[in-house]
């Protein structure tokens, strides 16, 4: 019994490993890449501490500035 409840295990683990690896539709990775939302607008920030928080600031999808709180400095 325990072999049983072993093999069926693995067996859900390798089908759905294989589920999600062919979840991209046939894009090409250019295809892939243009279907992407734009970064542009968008402020990503991410907590150091209570008081200090980092975050990058998007611009444009290659141009941004990136802001440290424990230097107060904008890159």
């Amino acid at each position: 019994m325990e072999r049983f409840i072993v093999l069926i295990f693995f067996g859900t683990i390798f089908f759905s490993c294989q589920n999600t690896s062919s979840q991209n539709d046939g894009l090409t990775t250019a295809e892939s890449i243009s279907n992407m939302p734009s970064l542009e607008g968008t402020k990503w920030q991410f907590k150091i501490a209570d008081d200090c928080i980092n975050y990058y600031l998007f611009k444009s999808d290659s141009n941004s500035i990136y802001y440290s709180c424990e230097s107060d400095d904008k890159y």
